[in-house]
């Protein structure tokens, strides 16, 4: 789901963290709903999977940035980097 932008990763830690709370015993779950530190700090649910996904698989995500350009409607104008 994550992999198809179908939720965000904080969102899918959720769904793990619910499953487990309801009794799912899977080690894959348990760490992916261990995120975030457990929901104590869920923005950084992609930053503790990419580490996860290192140190698993030695797979690591290459960001890349994108250039928007676009025109807002007032005085000035001005170019958005997306990283």
């Amino acid at each position: 789901m994550v992999g198809h932008g179908q939720v965000s990763v904080s969102g899918a830690a959720d769904l793990a963290r619910c499953a487990t709370e309801d009794g799912l015993l899977h080690d894959a779950v348990s760490a992916f709903s261990s995120l975030g530190a457990s929901r104590s700090c869920p923005s950084n649910c992609e930053r503790d999977m990419t580490r996860w996904l290192k140190h698993l698989f030695d797979f690591t995500l290459e960001p890349y940035t994108m250039t928007l350009h676009l025109q807002v409607f007032c005085q000035r104008l001005g170019i958005v980097f997306v990283p």
